[in-house]
């Protein structure tokens, strides 16, 4: 693998995992049954939101800070 590859690698699997962050929040009535699910600590969940720059009221929209940025 080049590093070319290795980087594209891991920005999309960066991109999997915020989106699937993302629908397990939206679809859980708590951050402690999301955290629950996606099977971390809820401080785990709430550093990758932080990371991922996920907004409360994003994620009930169903969208991400960045995609709302782009509108």
């Amino acid at each position: 693998m080049t590093a070319a590859t290795t980087s594209s690698t891991a920005a999309t699997l960066r991109a999997i995992e915020q989106q699937h962050i993302a629908r397990v929040i939206a679809d859980s009535r708590t951050l402690h049954e999301a955290a629950s699910r996606l099977g971390v600590a809820e401080t785990t969940l709430w550093r990758k939101r932080k990371i991922y720059a996920l907004r409360p009221e994003a994620i009930i929209e169903g969208t991400t800070l960045t995609e709302s940025q782009g509108r």
